[in-house]
């Protein structure tokens, strides 16, 4: 049986007890904190302790994690063309890929070979290691993208984003020119009733959603905006734009203007995300393709 084992340092900081490290400071799932209470892996100083003995800085941690801990199913997709990918970054526990527009993150149906998931199984073929989709990215949209590669990290990430310890940065040439150089855009998003494919403004059960923006530049007709979310809704970005009267050019469902042989010009620019069981904060950045700065596409 494949298991993951994690030789952590406590961190600087008051000394806490095993369940406030690792359920607070580590992020591990109440499930997955249960498993490994109960099966005595969750070692303090090589032994284990009960769970209210403090932890001081500089004290040894391991975790031993087995695959029945954890819920999410091992991946089933079929192997793709790994030589599509390209890695902006690498570690033992998560993988940051830069997303070609016109890629679908994930296959929706058994037998897709050409979305990125499929890739990563053909480029991680032959080894123990599965890729995990952390978050998405629409199939128009390119850039930056965190995939786990292991059922351990995948909950970390994905809390990481739901505490807004992760930040998402985003660039997109838009129609025309917002009113002010920098600000939110704060109308709660929902479903289209007429489409089910897309989102709307104050649609069906709409949630809150939060997207900041900054003008970088400007053109008479167009401007690049830089663009923070704060919320994850799908299509956030999209249909924030189209609601202010700018949506995003080459947006095949928010632009009037959209016609077939153009692309949508948003791209996932930069992340900044606080990975469990690492010091340190990640900063990736993913410089757009150059088609996405030409004038002749704008």
């Amino acid at each position: 049986m494949q298991t993951w084992t994690y030789d952590l340092t406590v961190p600087t900081g008051p000394a806490q007890n095993l369940t406030n490290l690792l359920r607070r400071t580590w992020l591990i799932p109440k499930s997955v904190y249960h498993y490994l209470r109960v099966g005595q892996r969750m070692l303090l100083n090589g032994r284990y302790q009960s769970v209210n003995t403090l932890a001081q800085p500089g004290d040894h941690v391991r975790l031993i994690f087995h695959p029945d801990d954890f819920r999410t199913p091992a991946p089933q997709f079929l192997p793709g063309n790994p030589r599509r990918l390209k890695i902006l970054y690498e570690n033992p526990d998560l993988i940051v890929l830069d997303k070609p527009a016109g890629q679908k993150t994930h296959a929706n149906q058994p037998w897709e070979d050409d979305c990125l998931l499929n890739d990563l199984m053909a480029y991680y073929a032959g080894t123990p290691t599965l890729p995990y989709i952390v978050h998405r990215l629409d199939k128009a949209t390119s850039g930056a993208i965190v995939v786990a590669k292991n059922p351990v990290m995948l909950p970390l990430l994905s809390r990481t984003i739901k505490m807004k310890q992760t930040a998402r940065h985003y660039l997109a040439w838009i129609h025309g020119q917002l009113p002010t150089a920098q600000g939110w855009l704060t109308t709660p998003i929902g479903r289209d009733p007429t489409d089910k494919r897309k989102r709307m403004a104050n649609g069906v059960n709409a949630l809150p959603a939060n997207t900041f923006y900054q003008v970088q530049r400007q053109t008479a007709h167009t401007s690049l905006v830089a663009l923070t979310l704060t919320t994850g809704r799908t299509h956030q970005i999209r249909v924030h734009l189209a609601a202010a009267g700018h949506p995003i050019l080459g947006d095949p469902l928010y632009d009037p203007a959209y016609h077939d042989e153009s692309r949508l010009l948003l791209h996932a620019h930069t992340l900044k995300i606080s990975v469990p069981f690492y010091p340190n904060t990640l900063g990736i950045i993913c410089p757009p393709s150059q088609p996405f700065w030409q004038p002749n596409t704008i």
